[in-house]
């Protein structure tokens, strides 16, 4: 399997010389779509620094360093857009993992680790794609917009992977 490199680094690229532009007055949308990815993008920060000590699978590794790099270019600019428009981090949000869930991955390790943490994270990037859909279909704030975009195509292509990943790791048992 390969993983396509140049376009994760490109997108966050683009997506960073994007937002500087500004991109009008937010609407109730925009407040929401940064109000969930703020704690999506943190708890998908808390599986991807968990994994980055414990993940077995190589490839697997790879992909969650990938994930690193965009959910910290992105938080930077959803923390700004935060402060700037008085938003308020959401306390519910689609893709949200239980603390048992959390806990139950904690106590595995090597492929049953690898398997869980995929599912868990595919079903936390369906909730971003969720959040960035409701976004690019709602939203009014260019820049915003276009982070939806990025989100939603890079995390389309991170649950393919995923989902493929899931299925070699688990062929393999």
């Amino acid at each position: 399997m390969r993983f396509p490199r140049t376009s994760t680094v490109a997108i966050v690229s683009a997506l960073i010389m994007l937002t500087s532009c500004g991109g009008g007055a937010p609407n109730v949308a925009d407040r929401l779509f940064v109000a969930e990815m703020i704690p999506h993008h943190h708890l998908g920060m808390e599986l991807i620094n968990q994994a980055t000590r414990r993940v077995d699978d190589a490839r697997l590794r790879r992909l969650v360093f990938e994930m690193s790099s965009y959910h910290l270019s992105e938080l930077e600019q959803l923390h700004e857009w935060e402060a700037k428009w008085g938003v308020e981090p959401a306390d519910d949000f689609p893709g949200d993992i239980t603390e048992t869930e959390l806990a139950g991955l904690a106590t595995l390790s090597g492929r049953d680790y690898d398997l869980r943490w995929l599912e868990l994270m595919i079903e936390h990037h369906e909730g971003a794609l969720e959040v960035s859909d409701r976004q690019m279909n709602e939203g009014s704030n260019d820049a915003s917009i276009d982070m939806a975009e990025a989100v939603n195509e890079v995390q389309s292509r991170d649950i393919d992977n995923m989902k493929e990943l899931l299925g070699d790791i688990a062929a393999v048992g």
